[in-house]
């Protein structure tokens, strides 16, 4: 699997449940085997942080079957006991975890509500996870939207960097499902915001899309890596986004870009979307 061209698969959804089961097989492939999305509290009053804790998505049974169920009450319950008896031992963590605005993996985390639902998925034998990597999706008031990947396997630096894309395309993605209600992290609104691309921006932008290297991108446009790099950067700048993979996808959206076929994109859609500009 191209990690690459299946992450610009996500800005293909059309629907959220069909972003998170993609997102959920992109987590398998790199060995996290589950994935769930939940409103998690922020530090509040015992009964407000209960009431802002709301499952919202998960690929439980598609590993448990009909132990899903049980493993869902079982992780609803050791939150709810979290939050109802040890609230001064929690609130640190929540205090911590509601000031992040990225990704915190399980090494991170000193905290009982992860101790305690270590204890209780590990009634579930096999199926018991020994780390997490969660990244905030959004903030809403006093809680939390995070989408948490679970591994039975010991957490490498392979597997953090992967999970770190994947995250980073999923809030790019999601955004994009939901520019019209969700406003996160506000940007400055630059003078060459939403012009239109050049086409060797474009072009360079579609090799990455396929899952080629700056070096083999530079040599495949008979450029060097320098002025490659200058044209990811000003694309980057006219999409307005932070990082190369959000520049790949919000490209691939207006220009049509085709990550089987990078020259049927190159010269047959986006030539048709620059003409258009003009």
């Amino acid at each position: 699997m191209n990690l690459n061209v299946e992450l610009l698969q996500l800005y293909r959804c059309k629907q959220f449940v069909d972003l998170l089961h993609h997102t959920g097989r992109l987590f398998r492939h790199i060995d996290f085997l589950h994935l769930s999305l939940d409103w998690v509290p922020g530090p509040s009053t015992p009964h407000a942080m209960q009431e802002n804790l709301s499952p919202v998505w998960d690929n439980y049974e598609e590993s448990l079957g009909e132990k899903a169920e049980g493993l869902r009450e079982a992780l609803s319950a050791s939150w709810t006991s979290i939050l109802g008896s040890d609230v001064a031992e929690t609130r640190p963590f929540l205090d911590w975890q509601f000031e992040q605005s990225g990704m915190m993996c399980a090494s991170q985390i000193a905290s009982p509500v992860f101790a305690r639902q270590y204890l209780t998925i590990t009634e579930f034998e096999e199926y018991a996870w020994t780390d997490f990597l969660s990244h905030t999706i959004c903030h809403e008031r006093d809680r939390i939207l995070l989408l948490t990947a679970k591994t039975q396997s010991p957490l490498t630096d392979a597997m953090h960097e992967s999970g770190a894309m994947i995250f980073d395309t999923f809030v790019a993605a999601y955004r994009y499902l939901h520019s019209q209600s969700l406003v996160i992290e506000p940007k400055t609104v630059h003078p060459s915001l939403n012009s239109p691309l050049s086409r060797r921006e474009i072009e360079c932008l579609q090799w990455l899309a396929v899952g080629k290297t700056i070096s083999e991108a530079a040599c495949i446009l008979g450029i060097s890596e320098r002025t490659l790099r200058f044209h990811v950067t000003n694309a980057r700048e006219r999409l307005g986004v932070s990082t190369t993979m959000q520049a790949v996808v919000a490209a691939a959206l207006k220009y049509g870009f085709d990550p089987n076929d990078p020259r049927r994109s190159i010269y047959t859609a986006i030539r048709s979307k620059l003409n258009s500009f003009a």
